[in-house]
């Protein structure tokens, strides 16, 4: 698990309370993993629901806490170097499959406390020591429909499953791949640690639209953003927008009010990776990109609820 000694003692305890969930989870046969259970393990109770669960891990995963972080800086260095990497010699094969393993691990480092794959160094590498799934990356996945899938984590067997493969046959491009990463991580992460004795607000957070629920949205958002903040010049920026549907639901904001700088950051975001989705603007405001956030996102100005819209991706891109 990675490194909590630096939280305050209060966030450790969740972070241990999530610890031994994972454990449990581990333990229960795959038949019994769709149950919101009470327990983690004999005699231990849990409670943490979906929202609590996403709200303290962007709140205190290392990424959030540790902004000069030597583990963090080291990822960055990484990223830009296999992005600069893959624009020249696109991985491919086995090349590929290490990469993204590394990746996973990184991810579950640096958003997940290292739950998922128990990060460790490894002669000064991070390794996943003991993970709780079985990562495998294939060449084409699909459902039972015989659709075609970027990736799924099938709970039952713990199996973590890439499709290598474009539909054309090519490998798919490396920073598409990391966002099949980081979007099944999510589903693990979710699955794992969610517990809810409601099953409207279950069905809601978690498993409405094939586990696409408001907090899978949510989560999502954080890690794909803070990505996009550090290599802003990828190019696969699809990966925000999931099964044609805006991730920036109005669910996914509960909260009534925000900054102008977050509004600008949003829309600003949502500008670069998605083009100019609203024709024209007000005349009377200057700031093109805030003004088309108050257009796009129906929000007073400067602050209010800033996600209440219906824009949508063209086209779907994670399938499950």
């Amino acid at each position: 698990m990675s490194n909590i000694s630096s939280l305050p003692q209060a966030s450790r305890r969740t972070v241990e309370d999530f610890l031994h969930r994972s454990e449990f989870w581990l333990r229960v046969p795959g038949n019994e993993r769709d149950r919101f259970w009470r327990m983690d393990s004999p005699g231990r109770s849990y409670s943490h629901t979906a929202p609590e669960v996403v709200k303290f891990t962007e709140a205190n995963c290392l990424t959030a806490r540790a902004v000069n972080n030597s583990d963090l800086n080291e990822f960055k260095r990484k990223l830009q170097t296999d992005w600069e990497k893959s624009r020249t010699t696109p991985f491919e094969g086995m090349d590929l499959a290490t990469l993204l393993g590394e990746y996973a691990v990184w991810i579950d480092h640096l958003f997940f406390f290292g739950l998922i794959t128990r990060p460790a160094r490894q002669d000064g590498i991070l390794d996943g020591e003991r993970p709780i799934i079985e990562f495998e990356f294939r060449d084409g996945i699909e459902d039972g429909d015989g659709n075609e899938l970027e990736g799924t984590f099938l709970h039952r067997t713990g199996q973590f499953l890439v499709n290598m493969l474009q539909s054309s046959g090519k490998f798919q491009p490396f920073e598409k791949a990391l966002c099949v990463i980081v979007h099944e991580l999510v589903h693990v992460y979710l699955h794992v640690l969610a517990w809810d004795n409601d099953a409207g607000s279950y069905l809601i957070d978690i498993h409405q639209d094939n586990g696409h629920g408001v907090q899978f949205h949510e989560l999502l958002q954080f890690i794909l953003t803070q990505l996009f903040k550090w290599m802003p010049t990828m190019t696969e920026y699809e990966f925000l927008f999931d099964g044609g549907e805006n991730v920036m639901t109005t669910e996914t904001a509960r909260t009534t009010d925000t900054t102008l700088e977050n509004c600008r950051t949003k829309i600003e975001l949502l500008l670069k990776l998605n083009g100019p989705l609203v024709q024209g603007h007000p005349k009377e405001h200057e700031d093109v990109s805030l003004t088309n956030l108050v257009i796009m996102l129906d929000v007073p100005w400067p602050t209010g609820p800033i996600f209440n819209s219906n824009i949508h991706s063209s086209e779907s891109f994670f399938h499950d």
